[in-house]
C-alpha cells in the first residue's frame, strides 16, 4: 500500500468517517495515483483539472459520484499532500431539481407482503418504517431497539451524529418474530458468520420484490426513506419533527418533500373538471 494511502485512511479513521466513505474515498485515490504513476507533488493543478473531467465524461458520472470524487481529491491534497491547488480546479457540478422517487402506500404494503422470508421482510420494513438510510440499517445493533420507550436509536450516522426514530409496534412485532427464529448475536441483521448483513444484499431483497410486484419506477433502497418522509407529510406531520427523524442538518433538506407530497395538491382541482 503506498504511503499516501495509508495516512489517508489514518487521516479519516481518526475525524470518524464512516467505513463506506473511507472505502470509496480510497478507491477514488487509487485510481488517481494509478492514472499518473508519479509523486502526487508533481502532478500539476491543469493535470488534476483535466483528470476530473475525463473521468466524469467517460464514467458518465452522477453528479453525486462526481462530488465524491472532487471531495476526495481536495481531501488528499489539502490534508495528505499538502500542497495548494486551485480552487478552481474542484468546480462542482450544478445541482439538479429532480424529484425523489416515492412509492405509494399500497405499493410499498405490496412489496412487503410479497417478502416470505422472515429476515428479510423485516429488514425491508425497518428501512420504511424508520425512514433509515441503508448503512444505518446494517450498523444497528440488537441494543438499539428500545421497546420500553418506543424507538430506535441511530449511532454515528451522517454527519456523525446519533439520533432516535419512532419504533412501531407492528415493527416490534415483527422483530420479535425474527429475533426468536434467527437470534443474531451482535448486529440486528447478521449474515454468514455474525457479521452485517451486506448493503448488496439488502438492496438485492428489494429488487426482487419490486420486480415481482411490476412496478416500474427507478426503486432503490432509498426510495423507502423518500417514500416514509413524503407519507409523514401527507398525513399532517411538522416538517421539522421530519427533519429531526430523518437526521437532516439542513431543514432545505427536508423541504423537497413538500413537492412530492399529496397533502395540498389533494385539495387542487383541475379546470378540466368544471368544463
Amino acid at each position: 500500500m503506498k504511503a499516501e494511502i495509508y495516512y489517508l485512511i489514518k487521516h479519516m479513521q481518526y475525524n470518524r468517517y464512516s467505513e463506506q466513505t473511507i472505502r470509496l474515498y480510497v478507491h477514488q485515490i487509487q485510481q488517481f495515483m494509478d492514472s499518473f504513476n508519479t509523486n502526487p507533488r508533481l502532478i500539476g493543478d491543469a493535470d488534476i483539472q483535466a483528470y476530473l473531467e475525463s473521468k466524469t465524461i467517460a464514467d458518465k458520472c452522477s453528479r453525486s459520484a462526481q462530488n465524491q470524487m472532487i471531495s476526495a481529491l481536495k481531501m488528499f491534497y489539502d490534508k495528505i499532500v499538502k500542497k495548494p491547488i486551485d480552487d478552481s480546479v474542484f468546480v462542482r457540478p450544478k445541482k439538479t431539481n429532480y424529484l425523489p422517487t416515492v412509492l405509494s402506500k399500497e405499493e410499498v404494503k405490496s412489496i412487503i407482503d410479497s417478502i416470505n422470508n422472515l429476515k428479510h421482510k423485516a429488514i425491508i420494513s425497518t428501512i420504511y418504517s424508520c425512514g433509515l438510510r441503508i448503512s444505518e440499517l446494517i450498523n444497528l445493533h440488537i441494543r438499539d431497539i428500545d421497546s420500553k420507550r418506543m424507538v430506535i436509536f441511530i449511532r454515528d450516522s451522517k454527519g456523525n451524529k446519533d439520533r432516535i426514530v419512532p419504533l412501531s409496534k407492528k415493527l416490534l412485532e415483527l422483530l420479535r418474530k425474527y429475533w426468536i427464529q434467527h437470534k443474531p448475536v451482535t448486529f440486528l441483521f447478521e449474515g454468514a458468520d455474525s457479521v452485517r448483513y451486506s448493503r448488496e444484499s439488502v438492496s438485492n431483497i428489494l429488487k426482487r420484490a419490486v420486480k415481482f410486484n411490476k412496478i416500474e419506477k427507478h426503486v432503490t433502497i432509498h426510495s423507502l426513506r423518500h417514500s416514509y418522509a413524503t407519507h409523514l407529510m401527507d398525513a399532517g406531520v411538522n416538517l421539522r419533527l421530519i427533519q429531526s427523524i430523518l437526521g437532516h442538518k439542513n431543514i432545505k433538506t427536508t423541504t423537497i418533500y413538500t413537492h412530492v407530497s399529496n397533502q395540498n395538491i389533494q385539495d387542487v382541482f383541475s379546470p378540466l373538471d368544471d368544463l
